[in-house]
């Protein structure tokens, strides 16, 4: 039998933008201060189409947060809503090390994310790319490769949905960012490039420029201590958009919570290699972490919960703290 929350939320109908405005309101109150106290979000109650903090134990509760500073929702939703809470909500909770870090790559069905040429525009549609946009309301900082800087000089913005931009965060170990590129040009929000302390330093086009220098190993900039850098900082909501070796060094230094992974229905032959893992000799090693399936327009998107996954280490070792999830997965469903 239907609880009443459960009634008033499905009879009102509640609609992906009201389930947007949610999400929004759990970020300002989880960012708003270091200790929380239980409380619930409801929606409509006051004033409609309103946002209102609740008790927990209200019939119109929505989404509560605990005193561990974890959301979760109270009630079932329409599908549509309840699909974006389902996808979103788990970024607004903390994670490895008190942070949250996810990574997102946009491939073709042959795993390329650009032509051999460089070209991007565009692998997947328009939905997983308002997904992106979603993503970066959400975060407190999104982060990309110089390679991707000069190869599609992004605006890593929030444009095309409503909430606040990130703080824009290029890797740069070598110093090859362009001086033309247009996150060093605009003021719309922060840009931090991090740089190898070894490279030579450039100069800042304005005071909306934060340069930070970390060391290499071996050349290559080593992600936790990039993640270490944003903490101190107040970044620990971190969205990972690209490029492929970006990617691909958070996911094998064990960096990511979630990892979401958009294959679009193109093929691309040969062009630019989405993830590397390391190499494993036999599929029975294969990392195999469960996952949730979405559809956004003609792509899908597979969210990978890395929470209690080793993507460093191959072979059975490194598969015993998710085993038990396989009989979890979802049964075979055609999704078109």
């Amino acid at each position: 039998m239907e609880s009443e929350s459960q009634t008033t939320a499905q009879s009102r109908g509640l609609t992906v933008n009201e389930a947007w405005s949610l999400l929004l309101a759990a970020r300002d109150i989880v960012d708003s201060t270091q200790k929380v106290s239980p409380c619930g979000l409801s929606h409509g109650q006051e004033v409609e189409g309103q946002v209102a903090v609740c008790d927990i134990t209200d019939s119109a509760c929505l989404l509560r947060i605990d005193n561990e500073r974890v959301w979760s929702d109270c009630t079932s939703l329409p599908s549509d809503a309840q699909a974006l809470l389902d996808l979103y909500l788990p970024f607004l909770n903390p994670g490895k090390n008190n942070s949250t870090v996810i990574g997102h790559i946009g491939q073709s069905l042959d795993a390329q994310i650009a032509t051999h040429t460089g070209d991007a525009f565009f692998v997947t549609g328009p939905e997983n790319r308002k997904h992106l946009h979603c993503m970066r309301a959400l975060a407190h900082a999104v982060i990309v490769g110089v390679e991707t800087v000069v190869a599609d000089n992004p605006q890593l913005t929030t444009r095309d949905v409503v909430g606040e931009h990130p703080v824009r965060v290029v890797l740069d170990p070598s110093s090859r960012m362009p001086e033309d590129a247009g996150m060093l040009r605009d003021k719309s929000a922060p840009t931090w490039v991090i740089q190898g302390s070894d490279a030579e330093q450039g100069d800042s086009v304005d005071e909306n420029i934060t340069r930070i220098c970390l060391p290499l190993k071996n050349g290559r900039m080593q992600m936790r201590d990039v993640l270490s850098a944003l903490a101190e900082k107040g970044a620990s909501r971190i969205f990972v958009e690209g490029g492929g070796l970006t990617v691909s060094g958070m996911l094998t230094e064990n960096c990511l919570d979630y990892f979401q992974l958009a294959a679009a229905p193109v093929f691309v032959g040969t062009g630019r290699s989405s993830v590397r893992f390391p190499t494993v000799m036999s599929m029975n090693e294969a990392l195999r972490p469960p996952y949730s399936l979405y559809r956004m327009g003609a792509d899908v998107l597979w969210n990978f919960d890395l929470r209690d996954v080793d993507a460093s280490e191959s072979g059975i070792a490194s598969r015993k703290s998710f085993d038990a999830s396989l009989d979890d997965l979802p049964a075979i469903e055609r999704l078109f």
